[in-house]
């Protein structure tokens, strides 16, 4: 079945969107977050072309960027996957309503995308367009092959954050009493300031 996020849509077609139906639906993410909200697309079939559109931002001031976040899983698990080298995924971007598009953003067979989300942002800080639309475009090749699930969640246009969040965080060596904790810079920072605690301490 076809979803809908609110104020989103759907469309197919080669290198712009026509109707309003696609295979994207929605789906827990990365086949573990149980509440279904994300927005799934299973890359499996072959030729089809698949569109979930934005609604239209204001984005005349500029100074904004895209945050959101990614995963590929198999189709109904959580194991790591690569995207066939005839299909591809682009964050799409559209300066005139939704008339004319472009790819500012690939994901393909050279892309390692992570089972368990990575949070990507999109610097969009140049542009000032008043009726800015973004979608995520599937292209699905000739040859079949595979059987994964590409994720989107969390989509937002922002003014860039003056802290930057830090991504990749990973974990080793847990015990009791000690964990060696990682991360890659959110920007140009060099200390941190770590808090602990139980789940959804303040």
């Amino acid at each position: 079945a076809s979803f809908t996020p609110a104020c989103w849509s759907e469309g197919t077609g080669l290198g712009s969107p026509s109707g309003t139906t696609s295979l994207w639906m929605s789906d827990d993410f990365a086949n573990v977050v149980a509440n279904g909200l994300s927005a799934m697309y299973n890359i499996y079939s072959t030729g089809d072309k698949a569109w979930l559109i934005s609604p239209t931002f204001d984005l005349s001031t500029g100074g904004y960027e895209l945050n959101f976040d990614v995963a590929l899983t198999s189709y109904s698990g959580t194991t790591a996957q690569t995207i066939n080298t005839d299909d591809s995924v682009f964050l799409m971007q559209s300066l005139d309503g939704g008339a004319t598009w472009n790819a500012i953003y690939t994901w393909d067979n050279s892309s390692t995308i992570s089972n368990v989300g990575d949070n990507i942002t999109v610097d969009i800080s140049a542009l000032n367009s008043a009726s800015a639309v973004f979608a995520f475009y599937i292209y699905e090749g000739a040859t079949s092959g595979g059987d994964m699930n590409f994720y989107v969640d969390n989509f937002q246009v922002r003014t860039p954050p003056s802290c930057p969040v830090p991504t990749a965080l990973s974990d080793s060596a847990v015990t009791s009493s000690t964990a060696e904790v990682y991360w890659s810079a959110g920007g140009s920072e060099t200390s941190w300031q770590v808090e602990y605690g139980t789940a959804g301490f303040t």
